[in-house]
Protein backbone atom coordinates (compact mmCIF):
# COMPACT_ATOMS: atom_id res chain seq x y z
CA UNK A 1 0.00 0.00 0.00
CA UNK A 2 1.09 3.35 -0.69
CA UNK A 3 1.59 6.44 1.39
CA UNK A 4 -0.68 7.96 -0.37
CA UNK A 5 -3.45 4.83 -0.02
CA UNK A 6 -2.43 4.78 3.63
CA UNK A 7 -3.39 7.97 4.25
CA UNK A 8 -6.70 7.90 2.74
CA UNK A 9 -7.28 4.73 4.58
CA UNK A 10 -6.62 6.63 7.52
CA UNK A 11 -8.70 8.97 6.66
CA UNK A 12 -11.72 6.60 6.27
CA UNK A 13 -10.98 4.63 9.32
CA UNK A 14 -10.82 7.96 11.61
CA UNK A 15 -14.42 9.12 9.66
CA UNK A 16 -15.89 5.84 10.82
CA UNK A 17 -14.98 5.80 14.28
CA UNK A 18 -15.89 9.42 14.59
CA UNK A 19 -19.72 8.19 13.76
CA UNK A 20 -19.13 5.50 15.59
CA UNK A 21 -18.82 7.37 18.84
CA UNK A 22 -21.43 9.84 17.92
CA UNK A 23 -24.11 6.81 17.50
CA UNK A 24 -23.74 6.15 20.44
CA UNK A 25 -25.50 9.01 22.12
CA UNK A 26 -28.29 7.33 20.38
CA UNK A 27 -28.15 3.96 21.94
CA UNK A 28 -30.11 2.74 23.13
CA UNK A 29 -33.18 3.75 20.70
CA UNK A 30 -36.35 5.30 22.51
CA UNK A 31 -39.21 6.57 20.44
CA UNK A 32 -39.84 9.48 22.04
CA UNK A 33 -39.37 13.35 20.70
CA UNK A 34 -36.08 14.25 22.62
CA UNK A 35 -34.36 11.07 20.99
CA UNK A 36 -36.12 11.88 17.43
CA UNK A 37 -34.39 15.31 18.01
CA UNK A 38 -30.90 13.80 18.70
CA UNK A 39 -31.02 11.78 15.64
CA UNK A 40 -31.71 14.97 13.75
CA UNK A 41 -28.89 16.45 15.20
CA UNK A 42 -26.65 13.26 14.34
CA UNK A 43 -27.56 13.98 11.06
CA UNK A 44 -26.47 17.26 10.88
CA UNK A 45 -22.91 15.90 12.41
CA UNK A 46 -22.38 13.53 9.42
CA UNK A 47 -23.16 15.88 6.74
CA UNK A 48 -21.20 18.41 8.23
CA UNK A 49 -17.71 16.16 8.94
CA UNK A 50 -18.26 14.18 5.34
CA UNK A 51 -18.30 17.72 3.58
CA UNK A 52 -15.07 18.46 5.18
CA UNK A 53 -13.20 15.73 4.21
CA UNK A 54 -15.12 15.57 0.88
CA UNK A 55 -13.97 18.66 0.38
CA UNK A 56 -10.31 18.76 1.31
CA UNK A 57 -9.89 15.54 -1.23
CA UNK A 58 -7.35 16.41 -4.64
CA UNK A 59 -9.31 14.13 -7.37
CA UNK A 60 -10.06 15.31 -11.29
CA UNK A 61 -12.92 17.35 -11.37
CA UNK A 62 -15.18 15.50 -13.19
CA UNK A 63 -15.28 12.98 -10.59
CA UNK A 64 -16.06 16.21 -8.14
CA UNK A 65 -18.93 16.95 -10.51
CA UNK A 66 -20.03 13.80 -10.55
CA UNK A 67 -20.22 13.53 -6.88
CA UNK A 68 -21.34 17.00 -6.51
CA UNK A 69 -24.49 16.03 -8.77
CA UNK A 70 -25.13 12.83 -6.57
CA UNK A 71 -25.17 15.41 -3.59
CA UNK A 72 -27.59 17.47 -4.75
CA UNK A 73 -29.82 14.87 -6.20
CA UNK A 74 -30.25 13.37 -2.82
CA UNK A 75 -29.63 16.33 -0.31
CA UNK A 76 -32.77 17.68 -2.70
CA UNK A 77 -34.93 14.78 -0.90
CA UNK A 78 -33.37 15.22 2.59
CA UNK A 79 -34.78 18.50 2.90
CA UNK A 80 -38.62 17.65 1.46
CA UNK A 81 -38.20 15.01 4.58
CA UNK A 82 -37.19 18.33 6.90
CA UNK A 83 -40.33 20.13 5.76
CA UNK A 84 -42.71 17.13 6.61
CA UNK A 85 -41.17 17.18 10.14
CA UNK A 86 -41.14 20.84 10.80
CA UNK A 87 -44.85 20.47 9.81
CA UNK A 88 -45.74 17.66 11.94
CA UNK A 89 -43.68 19.30 15.31
CA UNK A 90 -45.63 22.79 14.33
CA UNK A 91 -48.56 20.96 14.10
CA UNK A 92 -48.21 19.39 17.24
CA UNK A 93 -47.13 22.70 19.44
CA UNK A 94 -50.11 24.52 17.96
CA UNK A 95 -52.36 21.88 19.46
CA UNK A 96 -50.34 22.53 22.89
CA UNK A 97 -51.41 25.78 22.64
CA UNK A 98 -55.06 25.23 22.02
CA UNK A 99 -55.02 22.46 25.13
CA UNK A 100 -53.65 25.35 27.32
CA UNK A 101 -56.65 27.19 26.77
CA UNK A 102 -58.90 24.44 27.41
CA UNK A 103 -57.48 23.67 30.74
CA UNK A 104 -57.20 27.55 31.79
CA UNK A 105 -61.41 27.55 30.92
CA UNK A 106 -62.01 24.49 33.39
CA UNK A 107 -60.27 25.57 36.12
CA UNK A 108 -62.29 25.82 39.56
CA UNK A 109 -63.42 29.50 39.16
CA UNK A 110 -66.22 31.82 38.03
CA UNK A 111 -67.44 33.33 35.03
CA UNK A 112 -67.45 29.48 33.01
CA UNK A 113 -70.71 29.14 31.91
CA UNK A 114 -72.06 25.17 31.94
CA UNK A 115 -72.12 25.70 27.90
CA UNK A 116 -68.42 26.45 28.05
CA UNK A 117 -67.63 23.55 30.38
CA UNK A 118 -69.70 21.34 27.95
CA UNK A 119 -68.08 22.45 24.75
CA UNK A 120 -64.25 22.36 26.67
CA UNK A 121 -65.21 18.76 27.49
CA UNK A 122 -65.99 18.17 24.02
CA UNK A 123 -62.48 19.36 22.52
CA UNK A 124 -60.60 17.69 25.36
CA UNK A 125 -62.40 13.66 25.49
CA UNK A 126 -61.99 14.26 20.77
CA UNK A 127 -65.68 14.31 20.80
CA UNK A 128 -65.10 16.17 17.73
CA UNK A 129 -61.95 14.11 15.58
CA UNK A 130 -61.14 17.40 13.46
CA UNK A 131 -60.27 18.88 17.35
CA UNK A 132 -59.17 16.15 19.03
CA UNK A 133 -55.40 16.86 20.53
CA UNK A 134 -54.27 13.73 20.09
CA UNK A 135 -54.08 12.73 16.21
CA UNK A 136 -53.72 9.19 15.76
CA UNK A 137 -54.75 8.90 11.91
CA UNK A 138 -52.11 8.71 9.40
CA UNK A 139 -51.12 12.54 8.31
CA UNK A 140 -52.18 13.28 5.09
CA UNK A 141 -47.95 14.23 4.71
CA UNK A 142 -47.34 10.88 4.77
CA UNK A 143 -47.64 11.10 0.53
CA UNK A 144 -45.02 13.67 0.68
CA UNK A 145 -42.67 11.50 2.93
CA UNK A 146 -43.00 8.29 0.75
CA UNK A 147 -42.08 10.27 -2.30
CA UNK A 148 -38.90 11.94 0.02
CA UNK A 149 -37.65 8.44 1.06
CA UNK A 150 -38.17 6.94 -2.93
CA UNK A 151 -35.90 9.92 -3.91
CA UNK A 152 -33.00 8.79 -1.57
CA UNK A 153 -33.53 5.33 -1.87
CA UNK A 154 -33.04 5.34 -5.64
CA UNK A 155 -30.23 7.84 -5.35
CA UNK A 156 -28.50 5.43 -2.90
CA UNK A 157 -28.99 2.58 -4.95
CA UNK A 158 -27.15 4.35 -7.87
CA UNK A 159 -23.84 5.13 -5.40
CA UNK A 160 -24.00 1.56 -4.34
CA UNK A 161 -23.69 0.55 -7.87
CA UNK A 162 -20.88 3.11 -8.67
CA UNK A 163 -19.00 1.95 -5.53
CA UNK A 164 -19.59 -2.00 -5.73
CA UNK A 165 -17.72 -1.38 -9.59
CA UNK A 166 -15.33 1.05 -7.74
CA UNK A 167 -14.60 -2.06 -5.51
CA UNK A 168 -14.58 -4.49 -8.60
CA UNK A 169 -11.57 -2.99 -9.80
CA UNK A 170 -10.19 -1.83 -6.78
CA UNK A 171 -10.47 2.05 -7.01
CA UNK A 172 -11.65 2.46 -3.48
CA UNK A 173 -8.65 3.94 -1.82
CA UNK A 174 -8.06 6.92 -4.54
CA UNK A 175 -9.67 10.14 -3.58
CA UNK A 176 -12.79 9.51 -5.55
CA UNK A 177 -13.33 6.37 -4.19
CA UNK A 178 -12.72 7.49 -0.30
CA UNK A 179 -15.50 10.05 -1.25
CA UNK A 180 -18.06 8.00 -2.83
CA UNK A 181 -17.61 5.43 0.11
CA UNK A 182 -18.22 8.95 2.48
CA UNK A 183 -21.15 9.66 0.43
CA UNK A 184 -22.13 6.01 1.09
CA UNK A 185 -22.62 6.46 4.72
CA UNK A 186 -24.24 9.86 4.07
CA UNK A 187 -26.89 8.38 1.73
CA UNK A 188 -27.62 5.29 4.54
CA UNK A 189 -28.03 7.32 7.16
CA UNK A 190 -30.56 9.99 5.01
CA UNK A 191 -32.83 7.33 4.16
CA UNK A 192 -32.92 5.34 7.30
CA UNK A 193 -32.45 7.71 10.26
CA UNK A 194 -34.54 10.68 8.23
CA UNK A 195 -36.86 7.93 7.10
CA UNK A 196 -37.58 7.16 10.75
CA UNK A 197 -37.78 10.34 11.88
CA UNK A 198 -40.38 11.08 9.21
CA UNK A 199 -42.36 8.20 10.05
CA UNK A 200 -42.54 8.76 13.46
CA UNK A 201 -43.85 12.08 13.31
CA UNK A 202 -46.68 11.27 10.69
CA UNK A 203 -47.86 8.06 12.53
CA UNK A 204 -46.97 5.40 9.63
CA UNK A 205 -44.79 2.80 9.74
CA UNK A 206 -41.29 2.72 7.99
CA UNK A 207 -42.23 2.86 4.69
CA UNK A 208 -39.04 1.96 3.08
CA UNK A 209 -37.85 -1.69 3.52
CA UNK A 210 -35.11 -1.85 6.12
CA UNK A 211 -31.38 -1.70 4.73
CA UNK A 212 -28.68 -3.17 6.24
CA UNK A 213 -25.57 -1.01 6.68
CA UNK A 214 -22.20 -2.23 4.36
CA UNK A 215 -20.34 -4.57 7.30
CA UNK A 216 -17.55 -2.92 6.62
CA UNK A 217 -17.56 0.02 8.32
CA UNK A 218 -16.57 0.66 12.50
CA UNK A 219 -20.61 1.76 12.99
CA UNK A 220 -22.44 -0.90 10.74
CA UNK A 221 -23.46 -3.17 13.74
CA UNK A 222 -24.75 -0.39 16.02
CA UNK A 223 -26.53 1.53 13.17
CA UNK A 224 -28.09 -1.39 12.20
CA UNK A 225 -29.42 -2.77 15.91
CA UNK A 226 -30.95 0.63 16.03
CA UNK A 227 -32.47 1.25 12.50
CA UNK A 228 -33.83 -2.30 13.16
CA UNK A 229 -35.33 -1.31 16.98
CA UNK A 230 -36.80 1.56 16.14
CA UNK A 231 -38.23 -0.08 12.78
CA UNK A 232 -39.53 -2.63 14.91
CA UNK A 233 -41.25 0.18 17.18
CA UNK A 234 -42.96 2.20 14.53
CA UNK A 235 -44.15 -0.92 13.03
CA UNK A 236 -45.93 -2.22 16.40
CA UNK A 237 -47.41 1.17 17.16
CA UNK A 238 -48.30 2.66 13.70
CA UNK A 239 -48.78 -0.84 11.48
CA UNK A 240 -51.52 -2.10 13.42
CA UNK A 241 -53.67 -5.11 11.19
CA UNK A 242 -56.64 -3.83 13.05
CA UNK A 243 -56.45 -0.54 11.54
CA UNK A 244 -55.94 1.39 14.84
CA UNK A 245 -53.75 4.19 15.23
CA UNK A 246 -51.58 5.03 17.94
CA UNK A 247 -49.83 7.69 19.44
CA UNK A 248 -46.17 9.18 20.02
CA UNK A 249 -45.01 7.83 23.78
CA UNK A 250 -44.84 11.65 24.76
CA UNK A 251 -48.65 12.43 23.64
CA UNK A 252 -49.47 9.39 25.61
CA UNK A 253 -48.46 11.40 28.80
CA UNK A 254 -50.58 14.71 27.89
CA UNK A 255 -53.22 11.81 27.24
CA UNK A 256 -53.43 10.68 30.45
CA UNK A 257 -53.17 13.91 31.92
CA UNK A 258 -56.42 15.23 30.21
CA UNK A 259 -58.28 11.90 30.84
CA UNK A 260 -57.31 12.83 35.03
CA UNK A 261 -58.84 16.67 34.50
CA UNK A 262 -62.05 14.62 33.00
CA UNK A 263 -62.52 13.05 35.61
CA UNK A 264 -61.78 15.71 37.94
CA UNK A 265 -64.60 17.95 36.34
CA UNK A 266 -67.56 16.11 38.11
CA UNK A 267 -66.25 16.07 41.36
CA UNK A 268 -64.62 19.87 41.38
CA UNK A 269 -68.47 20.80 43.81
CA UNK A 270 -67.60 18.06 46.33
CA UNK A 271 -63.79 19.01 47.41
CA UNK A 272 -63.96 22.34 46.74
CA UNK A 273 -61.77 22.10 43.18
CA UNK A 274 -59.25 20.48 45.07
CA UNK A 275 -58.97 17.89 42.82
CA UNK A 276 -59.54 19.81 39.48
CA UNK A 277 -56.58 22.55 40.36
CA UNK A 278 -54.49 19.39 41.07
CA UNK A 279 -55.24 17.67 37.58
CA UNK A 280 -54.64 21.11 35.63
CA UNK A 281 -51.22 21.60 37.36
CA UNK A 282 -50.11 18.06 35.95
CA UNK A 283 -51.62 18.68 32.82
CA UNK A 284 -49.58 22.11 32.32
CA UNK A 285 -46.49 20.15 33.40
CA UNK A 286 -47.13 17.55 31.11
CA UNK A 287 -47.70 19.88 28.60
CA UNK A 288 -44.51 22.09 29.36
CA UNK A 289 -42.23 18.74 28.57
CA UNK A 290 -44.03 18.12 25.00
CA UNK A 291 -43.52 22.09 23.77
CA UNK A 292 -39.47 21.87 25.66
CA UNK A 293 -39.20 18.49 23.47
CA UNK A 294 -40.85 20.05 20.21
CA UNK A 295 -38.80 23.12 20.82
CA UNK A 296 -35.70 20.98 20.46
CA UNK A 297 -36.93 19.63 17.40
CA UNK A 298 -37.43 22.41 16.00
CA UNK A 299 -33.88 23.58 16.49
CA UNK A 300 -32.54 20.26 14.94
CA UNK A 301 -34.40 20.61 12.61
CA UNK A 302 -33.71 24.12 11.75
CA UNK A 303 -29.80 23.37 11.66
CA UNK A 304 -30.26 20.17 9.40
CA UNK A 305 -31.73 21.95 6.96
CA UNK A 306 -29.47 24.62 6.82
CA UNK A 307 -26.46 22.75 7.01
CA UNK A 308 -27.75 20.84 4.08
CA UNK A 309 -28.40 24.37 2.07
CA UNK A 310 -25.11 25.19 2.42
CA UNK A 311 -23.05 22.40 1.14
CA UNK A 312 -25.28 22.55 -2.00
CA UNK A 313 -24.78 25.94 -2.43
CA UNK A 314 -21.35 24.61 -2.02
CA UNK A 315 -21.76 21.62 -4.88
CA UNK A 316 -23.85 24.18 -6.75
CA UNK A 317 -20.35 26.03 -6.83
CA UNK A 318 -18.54 22.95 -8.07
CA UNK A 319 -21.36 22.26 -10.64
CA UNK A 320 -21.75 25.93 -12.29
Amino acid sequence: MSSAESELASMLSVFDESVYQRLQTLNPPILRILWLSHVLGFLTFVHHRAHELISDLDMPQQERRRLSSWYLDDSIDLLRLCDVIRAEAENLRMRCLVLSTAANLVRPRGGVSEDQLRRVKDHLSGVDPEKSFYPRQVSPRRGKMEEALDGLRLNLEKLMATTAKASAVKELLTPAGTARMILLGVGVWSLMLGGLVASAFTRSPMPVRPRMAPGEFRWSETFNTIELDISRELRRKFGRKDGSEQILADMEGLERRTKQVLNAMGDDKKDNGVAMRSAVRELFRAKERVEAVLQQVKREENALFMKVTDIRNEHLRVIL
